[in-house]
């Protein structure tokens, strides 16, 4: 399986468990895949350890919460 696809797997494995809330599991992997490569350009173009492992904790904070306080936001304004 490509990387991508084991993402996917993976959501819709937790949507499937209700661990995770329902969202477009080819869309959210192919964005998931994008932080990662993000991940890997980053760490080749500065490789301080300590800031790519803060900035790897950040992102993964912001993934699993998002950035608002359980603010119900309509986007279809911003999209």
């Amino acid at each position: 399986k490509n990387s991508v696809g084991i993402i996917r797997d993976i959501l819709k494995q937790g949507m499937a468990e209700g661990v995770f809330r329902k969202i477009d599991p080819d869309r959210i992997s192919n964005i998931i895949f994008m932080i990662y490569k993000m991940f890997i350009i980053r760490t080749y173009i500065q490789s301080k350890d300590e800031f790519i492992r803060d900035m790897f904790a950040d992102t993964v904070r912001l993934l699993m919460h998002g950035l608002f306080i359980d603010v119900d936001i309509d986007l279809s304004d911003y999209i």
